[in-house]
C-alpha cells in the first residue's frame, strides 16, 4: 500500500510478504551383498520433511521538503522458521522398519530480524550530500534432536555517509561510508 500526501513526492510505503515451503518425501533404499555362504539384503529408508515459513513486514516513510532536502525513515521485520525433520529406518527381516537414531536428526531454526533505519538527503547546487543510519536487531534459535541448543540475541548499527561534488557535467568527485 502507498500513500502520497503532498505534490513534492511526500509517501508513506506499507507491505507485507508471507512464502512457505513445504516438502515431505519418502525414498527407499535396498542394498545387496554377497557374503558366504548367502547373499544379504539391507533394506532401508529414509522420511524427510521440511517446513518453512517467511513473514516480512515493512514500513517506509519519505518526506520531501523541498527540492533540496528530504528525509527518510522505516522499520522493517523479517520471521524466518525453518522445521526440519530427517527419520533414517532400517527393514527387519519380518518386514517393519524401526527408527535408527544414529541417522536420523531433527532441526529447527527460528530468527527474527527488526530493522529500522533514518537517512538524510541535501543537494546545493553542485553539492550533494546524504547521511544516515540503520540499526539490526537480530534473534536467533536452534535446536537438534541431540538436545543441542544455540541463542543468539545481538544488535548491529549500520552508519551511512555519502558527499559528491560536481565540478562539471563530466567531472564528479565523491566519497561514501557503509
Amino acid at each position: 500500500y502507498e500513500w502520497k500526501w503532498d505534490t513534492l513526492g511526500s509517501n508513506l510505503y506499507l507491505t507485507s510478504q508471507y512464502s512457505n515451503f513445504d516438502l515431505e518425501r519418502l525414498e527407499n533404499i535396498t542394498q545387496f551383498f554377497e557374503r558366504e555362504p548367502i547373499g544379504n539384503f539391507i533394506n532401508k529408508r529414509t522420511f524427510n520433511t521440511n517446513n518453512i515459513d517467511v513473514f516480512t513486514n515493512q514500513l517506509d516513510l519519505k518526506k520531501v521538503f523541498n527540492k533540496r532536502t528530504q528525509v527518510e525513515a522505516g522499520i522493517k521485520n523479517a520471521y524466518i522458521s525453518n522445521r526440519s525433520l530427517l527419520n533414517f529406518e532400517s527393514q527387519d527381516p519380518d518386514g517393519s522398519y524401526q527408527s535408527e537414531v544414529d541417522g536420523s536428526n531433527q532441526y529447527n531454526y527460528f530468527e527474527n530480524i527488526l530493522a529500522a533505519y533514518a537517512g538524510w538527503d541535501w543537494t546545493l547546487e553542485n553539492t550533494q550530500i546524504k547521511a544516515g543510519l540503520r540499526a539490526e536487531w537480530t534473534n536467533v534459535n536452534r535446536a537438534a534432536m541431540d538436545r543441542s541448543f544455540e541463542a543468539q540475541n545481538y544488535i548491529n548499527y549500520f552508519p551511512t555517509f555519502f558527499l559528491q561534488q560536481s565540478f562539471t557535467e563530466q567531472t564528479k568527485l565523491s566519497f561514501s561510508y557503509g
